[in-house]
């Protein structure tokens, strides 16, 4: 992951400690985002039921967010794995998330999840 002044468009940008900007899908029939990542993968995911386009989003670590992400201990690193839904996101690992994350040097944040603006 790049910062801010030398990042591509359509990668992720680290905004400051503990957010960033990404690419995802709005969902308004579910008022949610999803396809949370870089825009080469958020396009890679969208199908033809799909009726938004691809947006930017800022990604924000909130204990209080409706969202779950997969974060590791790293400077460089972007919360992956995000999902809205606890279940969907505890599928994605063998086991419990947390003590998966805790043996690899990484945690489980809580995040909020805004369409991007400057």
């Amino acid at each position: 992951m790049t910062t801010t002044h030398d990042t591509p468009p359509d990668e992720i940008t680290q905004l400051d400690d503990s957010s960033w900007r990404m690419w995802a899908v709005h969902h308004t029939e579910m008022d949610a985002f999803a396809h949370i990542g870089d825009r080469r993968y958020t396009c890679a995911y969208i199908n033809r039921q799909d009726r938004a386009d691809v947006q930017p989003v800022r990604v924000t670590i909130d204990p209080d967010g409706v969202y779950w992400g997969y974060l590791e201990n790293d400077d460089t690193a972007a919360p992956s794995m995000i999902w809205a839904e606890r279940g969907a996101f505890k599928i994605q690992f063998p086991g419990d998330p947390d003590e998966y994350a805790a043996k690899n040097d990484a945690r489980v944040v809580r995040l909020r999840i805004d369409a991007f603006t400057a």
